[in-house]
């Protein structure tokens, strides 16, 4: 029998890139769910689910995850085992200007399709959550099971959402493994995240805030990796476990922009501005518990990652 597969944010960059990874390696039916919302290009998302579409089990649905008749419409007619939820607004900037939109999403979204598969008793339900949670922490390299400080509307409503499912593990036996994905970059990767910004500013030329001076840090996470990721949280079938999925090897603004540098043969016109309130200096991912439970490990270094990043961006996006 064919394994289901719901995955929520399909049109997004994780999503896509999940999506197109199970299709092409399994016999999965995999039905993708997605509002296009326009915190960046939506024709990017489309492009992304017409890639999708070009698959014969793949099935598409243009939903709100808080729209409960049409997502208990779409659970009902397709009996899916398996729930990987992405769906959300994204970054800790955008959330100071938009606090209600992210919490509607972000948290009731959350909310009702947790109600939703409960009532359907699925097999797995795996929940994409952010490094941003841990905030302004000062212990390095970060547990799971430290102390959070998260420091802006996205990462609470993140650290909400966790704590939403973890309830629905205890009280109704959902069965929720959540992975706090530690900045995720790669071809087609998002256009609000450091590596594509300063990539695009290298070859356009313009002008770009540089946040602070140079010494924070990022722990970057190809994309391959993170999909692998997630391909052995559906496998294993976890319940009640929170897990980082990150490098575990934090990476300088400076480096970044090195590095970009060096490999467009452009330099970057950065114009140094203050730190941004609700952002951490550091992250940087302890990936024991990966290790141990998933039997994962990230493969691609930082400097390869953004070879292929660049490699793809010239291709595309130029």
């Amino acid at each position: 029998m064919k394994t289901k597969i719901l995955i929520t944010g399909s049109a997004g960059f994780i999503g896509s890139s999940l999506a197109e990874r199970l299709l092409a390696t399994s016999k999965s039916l995999v039905i993708g769910v997605d509002i296009f919302t326009d915190f960046y290009n939506p024709l990017y998302k489309k492009a992304n689910i017409d890639r999708l579409k070009k698959y014969a089990n793949f099935r598409f649905f243009e939903t709100d995850i808080g729209d409960e008749k049409a997502m208990e419409t779409i659970f009902s007619g397709f009996s899916p085992q398996i729930v990987v939820h992405l769906a959300a607004l994204t970054g800790v900037r955008t959330s100071f200007k938009f606090p209600d939109r992210y919490e509607k999403i972000n948290i009731l979204g959350t909310q009702t399709l947790a109600r939703i598969a409960s009532r359907h008793r699925i097999h797995a339900f795996i929940f994409s959550s952010s490094s941003s949670v841990y905030g302004t922490t000062h212990q390095i390299p970060f547990q799971e099971i430290q102390i959070l400080k998260p420091a802006s509307p996205y990462a609470k409503t993140k650290l909400e959402g966790e704590k939403i499912l973890m309830q629905f593990a205890q009280k109704i036996n959902l069965p929720v493994t959540i992975l706090r994905l530690f900045s995720v970059y790669g071809p087609n990767g998002r256009p609000d995240m450091a590596p594509y910004l300063f990539t695009e500013a290298a070859f356009s030329g313009r002008k770009i805030s540089q946040f602070g001076d140079g010494t924070s840090a990022r722990d970057y996470t190809f994309i391959d990796d993170v999909i692998h990721a997630f391909e052995n949280a559906i496998k294993f079938k976890y319940s009640g476990e929170i897990v980082n999925v990150g490098n575990s090897s934090p990476t300088s603004l400076t480096k970044l922009m090195q590095l970009i540098e060096q490999k467009t043969n452009h330099k970057i016109n950065a114009v140094i501005k203050p730190v941004n309130p609700g952002e951490s200096m550091v992250t940087f991912a302890n990936i024991d518990k990966a290790r141990k439970m998933l039997q994962w490990e990230p493969h691609v270094s930082f400097e390869r990652g953004m070879q292929k990043f660049i490699s793809w961006y010239k291709l595309h996006r130029l």
